[in-house]
């Protein structure tokens, strides 16, 4: 009895999906992500609208900064469930990373507008320093993946690509709260 129990748990669990293999991603996969992200965003940000925030006055900014980032993060996520290969999930992070910079420039712009003029070389010094920051960072990073640290693998690829992501992460939170701060 007990055999036939463990027989019929693993063919539900085969039958609902959770076996598959992991698949390159096609077009349809992506207008599908695509179209499922925007509906998800429109409710997302109903719902958000009709929240209070601690500081009001900064409601819009916390909900666009909200969206922008929520959209990417959920689009990789749900091509990572397609393709969840160390190639799939690489490109995934890759993106994702494209997609964070570009809104860290997006964010750096916001805030280098606010400036006064005399100020803003200070923020793009700062910048500079941050850019050259992460170029060390991610020689140390590419250094300490090789195999005599760190025992080689695929998966070195994907850790390399994360670390350099959250680094990113990091510098666009930083530069929105700095946005956030010189918009009373």
């Amino acid at each position: 009895m007990r055999q036939i129990a463990i027989l019929l748990f693993i063919s539900l669990y085969c039958l609902t999906g959770f076996c598959q293999s992991p698949r390159q991603l096609t077009k349809q996969d992506s207008a599908k992500i695509e179209k499922q992200t925007k509906e998800y965003l429109a409710l997302l940000q109903e719902r958000l609208q009709k929240e209070t925030f601690p500081a009001d006055s900064k409601k819009k900014m916390i909900i666009t900064f909200t969206l922008d980032t929520c959209r990417i993060e959920r689009i990789a996520s749900e091509q990572m469930k397609i393709d969840f290969s160390t190639a799939g999930m690489s490109n995934a992070v890759n993106e994702l990373n494209k997609q964070y910079d570009q809104l860290l420039n997006t964010y750096y712009q916001k805030l280098l507008a606010k400036l006064k003029d005399s100020d803003k070389e200070l923020l793009k010094q700062a910048q500079r320093n941050w850019i050259q920051f992460r170029e060390s960072e991610l020689k140390l990073i590419n250094l300490l993946s090789e195999d005599k640290y760190s025992g080689g693998g695929t998966i070195q690829t994907n850790r390399r690509s994360v670390q350099s992501l959250n680094l990113t992460k990091q510098r666009l939170i930083e530069l929105v709260h700095y946005w956030m701060d010189v918009n009373n």
